[in-house]
């Protein structure tokens, strides 16, 4: 085992550098590329959301189809899962962002 006192000190000047040579884009290659990412990212984007929509209607249709009524709820017990519903999801859907 080695002594604090023989253990080099690491500079950060001693390590190499990796640098990327990337030729500036022009305005035509820049709108190309961004329409690129676009397309592979709007179809993910829009099934999330979705799936998001349909998440948050189901709570109210459940109530509808009689959950409720199944579990045994009363109405302040459906009014403190709604809103614990609600607040992880708004909490999670702000994370997203």
């Amino acid at each position: 085992m080695k002594s604090m006192e023989t253990e080099k000190e690491i500079d950060s000047q001693d390590l190499p550098v990796l640098t990327l040579a990337m030729p500036p884009l022009t305005p035509e290659e820049q709108a190309r590329l961004l329409r690129k990412i676009d397309w592979q990212l709007l179809p993910i984007i829009t099934l999330l959301y979705l799936m998001s929509f349909l998440d948050r209607t189901s709570i109210g249709n459940a109530k509808i189809a009689g959950m409720v009524k199944e579990l045994g709820l009363s109405p302040g017990q459906y009014n403190v899962a709604l809103s614990i519903m609600f607040v992880s999801y708004v909490s999670f859907e702000v994370s997203g962002i």
